[in-house]
């Protein structure tokens, strides 16, 4: 018998990474609607790092927490899985708001689309 433990992946777990990496973008868009390299200035990290981030690499603890410190009111449970309960109110008025805004968006452009 093998004793070797199988790894789990994020997906077999029900993270939806899309979903996690669109909100790494609001969250750059909600503070300061800067390009990543002003947004990773403002955070004390190379641009690199953030543009790691924002293409899918992991989030260690340490960058988690320095995002909270940084920015006050912010939640990992938000970033990570979409959970609103623990952001401060000024994040979660304008989740809600950019949320709005982008299926806003997306119906008018399903209504311009030609029908099949």
């Amino acid at each position: 018998m093998s004793t070797a433990r199988r790894r789990i992946s994020t997906e077999q777990l029900g993270f939806d990474t899309e979903a996690y990496l669109r909100r790494l973008r609001l969250l750059r868009h909600i503070v300061s609607g800067e390009n990543q390299k002003e947004f990773a200035r403002r955070l004390g990290i190379s641009a690199t790092r953030w543009n790691n981030l924002e293409q899918g690499y992991p989030m260690s603890r340490d960058m988690a927490l320095l995002l909270m410190q940084r920015l006050p009111g912010m939640s990992v449970e938000w970033l990570w899985l979409g959970k609103t309960g623990n952001l401060s109110h000024h994040y979660a008025t304008q989740v809600m708001r950019f949320e709005s805004i982008e299926a806003s968006s997306r119906r008018e452009m399903l209504q311009h689309l030609p029908d099949q």
